[in-house]
This record gives C-alpha cells, structure tokens and sequence, in this order.
C-alpha cells in the first residue's frame, strides 16, 4: 500500500510542468481573468510564474510573481490618450506589451539563460509583441484573449480566416461597400502598424535577450503566427464569430466559481426588499470623466432618481445630492449581485467579463459603450435581443430610462436573458476543465503540431492577398492605358478617311 501511495504521489508531480503566464494590462479586470487561469494551472499541479500589474500577498510553494507595476503611469490616463488614435486599441496595446517588457523585473527574467519553461501563455491584447518570449525558452506558446474573438485574433492560429468582414443581414449594397471599404483600409493600417511600430520596437526590446544565448534574432512574423492555442474569453451566445478553426477554443465564464459568495448582510436587506426589482450599474471612471460630461451625467443620475426600482452604482468617487433610491458601493460583489433574484437589468460599458458575468446570471444589458471591442460586444446583445444600447450624447438620461422601462414591462428580455444563462452553462464539460485539457495536450505534443493550419507559413502579403490586389489594381491601371491608346489610334485613323474623303 505504501509504495501506491509513493507511486501516486510520484507520478504525480511527473506530470507538473513549469508554465510562464504573462499579463500586460493594468486593469483590474484582467487580472481576474490571469488569476483564474493561474488558479487552474496550480490546482493541476503546476508550477506557475505569473507576469502581473497585481500581485498577490499570498504565497505558495509553486508560484511565483513577476511585478510589472508602475507608479509612473495611470491605467485611465492611457485610455484617454489613445482616445482620438486611428488605432487605438493597437497603439493601446503595443504601449501595455513594451511596457512589460521593459520593466525591469521583466527584463530580469529574460536575460536569464538558466531559466526554463514548459509553456508561455500570454494575453493578446492587439499585439504579438509577447509572442518572442516563448522564442527565448523554445517552448509551445499559447494565446489568451480577454475580448471576443475576431479576425485578428484569429489569424493567429489560422490564416484562412477571410480578411473581409463578417455578412451581416439587412445591410444595402451601399452599406455593405463602405463596410468593405472601411475594412480593406484597417488592414492596410493594421499592416502598417506593425511594419512601422511593433517591428522596430520586437528588435530593440529582444535583440539583447537574443545575443545572450548567442542566438540571431528570429523574423517576426513567424514568431507572432508560431502559436499552438488560442483561448478566447467568450462563448458562441455572445460572439459575432461562432465557427472557429480546431486550435481556438472559447472558455468565457472560467473565472465564475460554482458557488457565489453571499452578500453583506445590510446590501442583501436592501436588495431582498426591492419589490419593483434592482437595477446594478458599473461604468468605469475613466471612461466616465473623459466621455460622459458632468452635466449628462448628473442628468443620468436625477433620471435613475425618478424610477421605481432600487439602483446599486459601483462607484470609486463621492456622488453627492444622490436621489432616495440610489446606492453607491466602492466594491460590490458583482456577480452575487447579479445572481440575485430581484436584478433586472445591468447598465455597463460592454466589457466581456461583465457581459459573461451578466449571461451566466441570466440578467439584461444596458449597454454605453465607449471603446472599440465594447461597441461590438453590445451590438451582439441588441442582435439576439439580450439587452439594449444607449450611445454617449445629450439623450443617454433619456435612451437609458427607456431601456429601463422596456426590459421591466416587456418580460421576454429577460426570458431571452435566463435562456442564453441556460445555453452558457449547458456544455459538455466546464471551461475550466477544457482550460486544462488543452493545456495538458499542448505540453504532452510539444505544440499540438497536429492542429496547426499550414497556411500560416505564407507571408503577410499572400496572407492578406494584397499581392493579388496589388496586380488587380496594376491589371486595371494597364487595361485604362491600352484603352486610352486604342481611342487615339481610331480617332487618328478616323480623321485620315475623312481627309481622304474630302
């Protein structure tokens, strides 16, 4: 019985593997999305470096923390920042993976040859720039994205991914070619980007990381494009890209724990005696102070105060002259929030982890979205009924109380609402367990080989067809010119006859 037991306990640890786990941005949202993939590698018996803006105070045995936190720069500055940039998630995301890389402490870890690692799992936030870092230790390396898949995101793993964008019903012809147009002109910019920006700063960043172990510093692009996984933080109820290639796997709602923590005593009071029902609000100050103006926000917040219903805003600041049912609460507990009987509705900006949080509870969205991939996520929503969307301008106090009144008369919101709860919770197996699945087949097949799209070997230029666009336009630019030529030569011979004549 005793050598089972050493066999077992031996056996065991054959199989813990040594995974680097590297986080760029400086948000609170994303860190409890790291630190639930974290949770899950060492509940596998791994053992885990985690590169973080947030640290934990605890400690154990088979973690390790890399403190990439700054006090010289301000999560909410960076967004007002790059507000008004033709790229702006891009420029956004190229600052958040320099910064990481440049930290000190970061640079520590990769100037040393004596580390190893099994695995790199790294969070693409639109920027490949983290995917050298997998290059330094020859290890597999597997994507994460915190937003909703998209043709991007997906490219990584898979250049069949069509570069035009996704059809959608009801659009003319005319719409649909300035989509296109629009389209063609991110990629062409997106190309640009990373040709102009992310190129040069991969070799400044690495070439010393790469002289150390003597090696020469490796082409770019096949680094960004070497990627075994992608993980995406979503799920087919709430994306605009449903089909995905076999090595994109969505596993939104792994962060959400089986059972969700009971509330503070005087909120569940408050909450439980909320006949009319409970309205949560969430929108993040950043985005707050720099798009919604104080006037329309005073104005959102005298309109709340003339509802029936209970409204709870999480809220950092001091909101004086609050009406008699407004609350305001530093850090609720949002998903026990939510999962509460008397929650109607949820007014955020379209965050994924809010809107995931909000389908696993089975409550509507009133969507304000401000940044790119929030514009997306709560169009989604409005298509498949799940929730509103209310744009930023003088009519938001007024759009958002309508949307209220809709979803607290109109009961099929939240009939649609507790049906995508059910299709998000029936799956054949949890995410977390598909979280650990692949990664076990990830480091067992050095790199899942095997699920990899061969097409990923062709350059950015037979990637994108902007060779075959490049001919089409010489084709046409050739043909004009042959015409041209042909008009001279008839109306040349067309005025010899009529001399002739005369």
């Amino acid at each position: 019985m005793l050598k089972v037991i050493i066999l077992s306990y031996f056996l065991h640890f054959c199989d813990c593997s040594h995974i680097l786990v590297v986080f760029p941005v400086p948000e609170k949202r994303h860190s409890v999305l790291s630190d639930s993939l974290v949770k899950l590698l060492l509940n596998d018996g791994h053992e885990v470096t985690h590169v973080t803006h947030f640290p934990r105070e605890t400690r154990l045995h088979n973690l390790a923390y890399v403190d990439i936190s700054s006090k010289d720069h301000n999560a909410e500055d960076d967004w007002i920042n790059t507000a008004n940039d033709t790229l702006q998630m891009e420029n956004l995301g190229l600052k958040y993976a320099q910064r990481a890389l440049h930290h000190p402490n970061m640079q520590e870890l990769m100037m040393n040859t004596t580390a190893s690692f099994d695995l790199v799992i790294a969070e693409w936030f639109y920027s490949g720039l983290l995917a050298p870092i997998s290059a330094l230790y020859e290890c597999p390396f597997i994507w994460y994205s915190a937003a909703d898949v998209s043709w991007k995101s997906l490219s990584l793993v898979n250049s069949e991914v069509s570069t035009f964008p996704t059809p959608t019903q009801g659009l003319s012809i005319t719409e649909r070619i300035q989509r296109m147009w629009s389209h063609l002109q991110l990629i062409v910019r997106n190309y640009y980007h990373v040709a102009a920006k992310e190129l040069p700063a991969y070799e400044k960043l690495f070439r010393d990381t790469f002289e150390v172990r003597r090696q020469a510093l490796p082409n770019y692009e096949t680094l960004v494009y070497n990627s075994s996984l992608l993980f995406i933080n979503s799920h087919p109820i709430l994306s605009h890209i449903t089909a995905l290639p076999i090595n994109a796997k969505y596993i939104g709602s792994h962060h959400i724990e089986k059972a969700t923590s009971p509330l503070p005593k005087n909120l569940k009071k408050l909450m439980d005696e909320s006949s009319h029902g409970v309205i949560y609000v969430d929108l993040a100050s950043s985005l707050i102070s720099k798009n919604l103006q104080e006037e329309i926000l005073q104005e959102l917040i005298e309109a709340l105060g003339h509802i029936k219903q209970t409204v709870i805003w999480k809220c950092d600041e001091i909101i004086v002259n609050l009406p008699k049912n407004l609350y305001t609460i530093k850090k609720p507990s949002q998903q026990s929030i939510l999962n509460h009987a008397n929650t109607i509705a949820f007014i955020n900006h379209g965050d994924m982890l809010s809107i995931i949080e909000a389908a696993h509870h089975g409550v509507p969205v009133i969507g304000i979205p401000v940044m790119e991939d929030q514009i997306s996520n709560i169009d989604v929503l409005v298509q498949r009924e799940y929730g509103f969307k209310v744009d930023i301008n003088d009519d938001l106090s007024s759009k958002v109380i309508d949307a209220i009144y809709k979803i607290s008369d109109d009961k099929s919101y939240q009939a649609r609402a507790k049906e995508a709860r059910s299709i998000l919770r029936y799956r054949l197996t949890s995410p977390q367990e598909e979280f650990q699945y692949w990664i076990k087949m990830v480091i067992q097949t050095h790199g899942t080989v095997h699920l990899r799209s061969p097409t990923l070997k062709i350059s950015t230029l037979e990637r994108y067809n902007l060779d075959i666009a490049l001919l089409l336009i010489l084709l046409i630019w050739f043909f004009t010119k042959v015409v041209k030529v042909f008009k001279v030569h008839f109306s040349d011979s067309n005025d010899d006859l009529v001399k002739k004549d005369l």
